[in-house]
């Protein structure tokens, strides 16, 4: 169970509640709290009900934007640390909804520099780098477009931090180019509320407050890295260790174990960060090992090999039948401070098992837990590969109860 929920001023912006407060499990609406960790992104999303008078919700709302949030189990270790992405007010009668996405507070174009060539359309519209870059397997390669001024808004950038936004036109003027990322940026440089009314029977009689909560590896889609002064190739781990340091913004610290495998250091496509670093932990290693990037515990992103499945051994236990998870088959794990990442094993699954695998890979009773989803109404779910499931269930009180494999 979730013992407790803190709302703070962001560490890094002006975002956020001027004095922190914290939400206890009295106030958050029963069975609404849930969140999912990935081993490819670390914290990924939660969110959470909560309770109030319709004045109360509405000023938190247009206050927690960006805020950093902290959910801590009840034996107080902390379960999901990320930042308010989208506040939703639900009342009578509809809801107002108030987020960063489509804000863009750095606003450039992409605009033809030369005669022939590019990557920009015929009109004005927004750039989709991976689109571009995957379709023309350009993922790191430079072409033959220009960039224009960016365009800032200092106290949008002051509040939520940089947002970058690209956009891309059939035009050849510098001039050009930069108006129009100047139209764009006076129009979306700050978040508006949308309101969505329905009949009166939605929300009767009740007014909550939803927090919508991503992880911190996520602010790494806020910025576009490129980079082309150094061409030639370089060890993935300094490629990795330069787009944090250039736009990770977020990030208070990093963990990056060493990998020599050598890939382009070359980007010039404006792709986002957060899917540039997916694409190098992606190579693996030159011994061809798994690797994973996510960010953690106090905004730390860490970028490793996965445990040797050839030497290692699981951390979790599971045994068949029950609904708690063990580390190292010893001391159960609440279901909120349960990670991915980890390799899991499932006893008594085959219980006439006559003799040990080269690897956990090849060992059926084993399985490397890709995500976790904890939800208060349905308990653990985890997604494993290859591509299979394991799900257990847990009641508001914790207490254990026979699961399905």
């Amino acid at each position: 169970m979730i013992g407790s929920i803190r709302v703070a001023k962001n560490p890094v912006t002006n975002s956020g509640p001027v004095s922190p407060f914290t939400v206890y499990a009295d106030l958050i609406v029963e069975n609404s709290y849930e969140h999912e960790i990935r081993a490819m992104g670390g914290f990924w999303r939660s969110s959470f009900d909560i309770l109030g008078t319709f004045d109360e919700l509405r000023f938190m709302m247009l206050n927690s934007l960006g805020a950093d949030v902290k959910s801590y189990s009840e034996s107080s270790a902390l379960a999901f640390h990320g930042y308010v992405h989208q506040a939703i007010l639900r009342f009578p009668g509809g809801q107002l909804r108030f987020r960063l996405d489509g804000v863009g507070n750095s606003v450039w174009s992409r605009y033809l520099a030369a005669a022939s060539g590019g990557d920009v359309g015929s009109v004005a519209q927004d750039y989709n780098a991976e689109e571009v870059a995957r379709l023309s397997t350009e993922l790191e390669g430079s072409t033959s477009t220009a960039r224009s001024t960016k365009q800032n808004d200092l106290v949008s950038q002051a509040k939520y931090g940089i947002i970058d936004h690209v956009l891309s036109g059939g035009i050849s003027s510098s001039g050009v180019a930069d108006n129009q990322a100047q139209n764009y940026l006076a129009v979306n440089a700050f978040p508006k509320p949308s309101f969505e009314f329905a009949d009166e029977n939605i929300n009767p009689g009740s007014t909550s407050l939803e927090f919508i909560v991503y992880g911190y590896y996520r602010t790494l889609d806020f910025r576009m890295y490129f980079q082309t002064a150094s061409p030639g190739n370089a060890n993935a781990s300094d490629v990795a260790g330069a787009v944090i340091a250039d736009v990770g913004q977020f990030i208070d610290s990093s963990r990056i174990v060493a990998n020599t495998l050598q890939i382009s250091q070359v980007y010039d496509t404006d792709r986002r960060a957060s899917n540039i670093l997916f694409d190098i932990a992606r190579r693996g290693d030159a011994s061809n090992n798994r690797h994973v990037i996510g960010v953690y515990e106090n905004r730390e992103i860490i970028y490793q090999a996965i445990p040797d499945p050839a030497t290692s051994k699981p951390e979790y236990y599971r045994a068949l039948g029950e609904s708690n998870i063990k580390k190292d088959a010893q001391y159960i794990i609440p279901g909120p401070e349960v990670r991915p990442g980890k390799w899991l094993r499932i006893t008594g699954l085959f219980p006439y098992r006559t003799s040990d695998y080269s690897s956990l890979y090849e060992d059926p009773s084993v399985q490397f837990i890709e995500a976790v989803t904890y939800s208060e109404s349905n308990g653990l779910e985890f997604t494993s590969s290859p591509d299979q499931s394991f799900e257990m269930s847990m009641s508001n009180a914790n207490a254990q109860s026979i699961s399905n494999l």
